[in-house]
């Protein structure tokens, strides 16, 4: 890991450290409060690591870390929020970790909760309320088609998944790689993604109602690409408007959806 400072149109070298494993994208990493906190897949810390990074004499050292996370599964996604991180990792099961920074010396394990599938991608949408991007799976991990959930963080120690909803069989989003391909329009609380489905090779996109309650629905969705062609991509425009963007651009109104 390196740093480096900022000062107008200056950069300046910091420091560098090292984290044990490997990063998975760029939501593995959150600067708060003078600290750098990393998390990692390692084989050989027997799980994900959250470590934190401080700078000290040009070098960024460990301030402290908590390891173990998911035992012998993949990191699948991170999200951060101030003194509270959310880690997602998977083989059958899909354990969701609230992971408290407040010490950052002494981080450690609130909760975990264990539910069918995997979320990875985490998308906040406030009022204590996250949506994870991913894929449903039995008991034994094997894949049974995207999936949206919806998670209730009022208690950092006894997390609950609050709404689930199938999205298709033999699907993929688009999300799970690439976070471009979702938008959230929280003055109507919808999400509009790209499913990508295996056998009619075709992509469409659809609006998800998010209830204040955490409750999930459909409420429209839309033709889209061939599957395998260009990225898929939606850009709100305002006044409850979005462009479809493939090989085409398209505009939707989806306010009357909401």
């Amino acid at each position: 890991m390196h740093a480096f400072a900022l000062d107008g149109t200056r950069t300046s070298y910091v420091g560098s450290g090292t984290v044990p494993g490997s990063l998975k994208d760029r939501w593995s990493l959150s600067e708060y409060g003078g600290h750098l906190r990393v998390a990692t897949t390692s084989t050989h810390a027997g799980g994900t690591v959250v470590t934190v990074l401080a700078e000290r004499a040009g070098r960024l050292v460990p301030a402290g870390h908590v390891g173990g996370l998911g035992a012998g599964e993949d990191l699948e996604a991170v999200r951060w929020f101030g003194d509270l991180a959310v880690v997602v990792t998977f083989r059958r099961t899909d354990p969701l970790f609230t992971v408290d920074l407040s010490d950052p010396a002494r981080p450690r394990v609130l909760g975990e909760l264990k539910a069918p599938g995997f979320s990875a991608y985490l998308h906040p949408l406030g009022g204590d309320l996250l949506l994870g991007l991913g894929e449903d799976a039995t008991g034994q991990g094997t894949p049974l088609g995207a999936q949206a959930a919806t998670f209730d963080l009022r208690n950092r120690g006894d997390v609950h998944r609050v709404a689930a909803l199938r999205l298709g069989s033999r699907s993929i989003l688009a999300a799970e790689t690439d976070p471009r391909a979702v938008t959230y329009l929280p003055q109507d609380r919808v999400l509009l993604t790209s499913v990508d489905t295996w056998d009619t090779a075709v992509t469409r996109y659809v609006a998800l109602k998010v209830g204040r309650d955490g409750s999930l629905s459909q409420t429209a969705s839309w033709p889209g690409r061939p599957y395998g062609g260009a990225g898929s991509r939606v850009l709100p425009l305002g006044g409850g408007r979005v462009a479809l963007v493939d090989d085409t651009v398209r505009v939707v109104r989806v306010g009357a959806a909401s």
